[in-house]
């Protein structure tokens, strides 16, 4: 159930969706008691933990107990064998995963090697190995670092959606297009970062994704502000506050920034907006201590993008 709601929700932005993952984690931890305190309970509660804080927008300890949880699959392989599921390789990359996402890419970038000494050469191995340096890859470009090859990475992402399309999940793959289209869009290539939304994201493959629709629909509002199709807005910002209503996902991060680019779009006197901006970044300071509107940053820098987009 904790898989569902990561599912649907991502993290979590509201009080009702945090109850719901403490419901959940209780009935399970209930279960699991009646196992006593054996490795594969222990394993089983590590997973349910590292998944939870993940949830919750608590990277770094999302990462320390994933990092617990393959040392133990590890020193009890043993144990861990017999499993038909591969428990050993399914850990190593969620420690993998968690250190790329909370920058801690030393971390990330020794256990690749771990992965790549293991590997047994096969698809899948490929596969894996390909799937997660990319991802490394395109999260270290979206944190701003400086990251050589930039351009080659970027059209190798591209080059893996077409390659891997039925072999990975659609989650892994709808992030790919997410992640790279926010990449064109903060090196300011805007129609690439269209393109790839259009070409790739179809209604079809994102809907499987729902905890990422919204962010999608945010980041094209944001490319069409950027390549000045204020037109095309006016019908675009009441649509999306409709939707991201009826999905539950209109939290006060996504409506300062709607707001905002509606003021921008529909003022005639270009010395009113510096005052707008001030504003959104002001608000923004202010939600990113919200323990549930600081999530909304895990998708998009949105002070980033204030801090040096182009105004008129």
């Amino acid at each position: 159930r904790s898989s569902d709601l990561q599912r649907n929700t991502g993290l979590i932005r509201s009080e009702d969706e945090e109850k719901e993952l403490f419901k959940i984690l209780f009935e399970f931890e209930n279960r699991i008691s009646n196992d006593g305190v054996t490795v594969t309970a222990i394993e089983r509660k590590l997973f349910a933990q590292s998944l939870a804080f993940e949830i919750k927008g608590d990277i770094e300890s999302s990462y320390s107990v994933s990092l617990k949880r393959f040392k133990l699959i590890f020193l009890n392989r043993n144990i861990f064998d017999e499993s038909l599921y591969d428990k050993y390789r399914d850990a190593l990359l969620s420690v993998i995963n968690s250190a790329a996402i909370c920058g801690k890419y030393g971390a990330a970038e020794s256990h690749m090697k771990i992965l790549k000494e293991s590997s047994n050469r096969t698809e899948i191995d490929e596969i894996d190995i390909n799937i997660n340096i990319l991802n490394l890859n395109l999260l270290k470009i979206l944190s701003g670092k400086n990251v050589s090859g930039k351009k080659d990475n970027l059209i190798l992402a591209e080059k893996y959606l077409n390659i891997y399309k039925n072999k990975i999940t659609i989650n892994t793959y709808n992030l790919i297009i997410y992640r790279l289209s926010s990449a064109y869009f903060f090196d300011k290539n805007y129609r690439e970062a269209l393109r790839i939304l259009n070409e790739y994201s179809t209604v079809r493959y994102s809907g499987l994704s729902p905890f990422l629709e919204p962010y999608i629909k945010m980041l094209l509002i944001l490319i069409h502000y950027e390549l000045k199709n204020y037109k095309l807005l006016k019908y675009m910002l009441p649509a999306a506050k409709k939707y991201l209503k009826s999905r539950n996902s209109y939290h006060e991060t996504e409506k300062s920034v709607l707001n905002f680019i509606s003021k921008m779009i529909s003022t005639k006197n270009r010395k009113y907006t510096a005052n707008y901006i001030s504003g959104l970044l002001y608000e923004l300071d202010n939600l990113s201590g919200d323990k549930y509107e600081k999530n909304a940053e895990f998708f998009f820098n949105y002070n980033r993008w204030v801090k040096n987009f182009n105004t008129f």
